[in-house]
């Protein structure tokens, strides 16, 4: 299945653009990247962690590209916005693990299946952990799910 994605540039202090991502069919559904290229990755990622533990028959319903766009345009000027020059508009193909029946074993431990959160910490935190993470190839997820768990288990907790 394919959700079409809005990629829109910035500039962040006096960097190249980066991408902020949003899907237009799948509310609260965001992303970004450095480049379009680790945009794109990131928003299959999003994706995936927005979705990807809903029974797929849940989903809610992907628009045309052509409608995708309608609606981001009617919700950005209902905001009183525009989109901006530059933007794109691209499909996103939700990954194939998606699709996959996760087992459960057998005493019913569903514990395996991610749980979406939003976080907010300072931009430095958040440089230093995407810097931390590149070097462990992990994601923004997994490094923080791999440090509450080691915290936790430090504390006994």
């Amino acid at each position: 299945m394919y959700y079409v994605a809005m990629f829109l540039p910035h500039k962040v202090l006096g960097k190249k653009a980066v991408y902020d991502v949003m899907f237009p069919d799948v509310p609260g559904c965001y992303s970004q990247g450095d480049s379009l290229e680790k945009a794109y990755v990131s928003a299959a990622e999003a994706l995936h962690c927005h979705l990807g533990a809903d029974d797929p028959a849940t989903w809610p319903p992907a628009s045309s590209l052509e409608d995708a766009k309608a609606k981001a345009e009617r919700e950005a000027a209902l905001d009183g916005l525009k989109i901006p020059d530059g933007a794109v508009f691209q499909l996103v193909q939700m990954p194939a693990a998606a699709f996959v029946t996760k087992p459960v074993d057998a005493a019913g431990d569903e514990d395996h299946i991610p749980v979406k959160l939003s976080l907010s910490m300072r931009p430095r935190l958040v440089a230093r952990s995407d810097k931390a993470r590149k070097q462990l190839g992990l994601t923004r997820s997994g490094l923080v799910a791999q440090a509450l768990d080691e915290y936790l288990q430090r504390r006994g907790l």
